[in-house]
């Protein structure tokens, strides 16, 4: 199972500056849109759509099956759900905290695989969990 794959590969720190940027930018960007929280987010979603949909189909690179297609389909209903309810939050609390708590999802993850499926991480995880939960009770 591959979505759209390609030859060059980014270096790993050069994308987790990018990524830093883009997050940082976001919540401002969706404040000065002066628009509707879930406009805002459609179109966010569906910019980036416009972009990447294209270099995939074009270039022959989408293979997906059925059940891999339902499964990207429901994470990408989850996925919009999550903008919505980030962009909804935007206007009700202030950008930092709305941000924070957003971005704090892979710890749920984390925590509640622990908690409910019983899988254990390793220390790195656990070191790093505390340490955002730490800066979250911290504010």
């Amino acid at each position: 199972m591959y979505f759209c794959r390609h030859k060059y590969i980014m270096n790993p720190k050069v994308s987790l500056v990018i990524g830093i940027v883009c997050i940082s930018f976001s919540p401002i960007f969706v404040k000065l849109a002066e628009a509707a929280p879930l406009a805002s987010g459609f179109y966010r979603i569906f910019i980036a759509w416009l972009f990447l949909a294209p270099y995939c189909i074009a270039g022959k690179k989408l293979k997906i099956g059925y059940k891999d297609l339902a499964v990207a389909l429901l994470g990408g209903v989850v996925f919009g759900a999550d903008i919505a309810v980030w962009n909804i939050s935007l206007m009700k609390i202030s950008a930092t905290i709305s941000t924070l708590i957003a971005n704090l999802a892979p710890v749920w993850v984390g925590l509640l695989s622990f908690l409910v499926l019983r899988k254990k991480s390793g220390a790195l995880f656990w070191t790093g969990t505390w340490v955002a939960i730490g800066v979250w009770l911290y504010w």
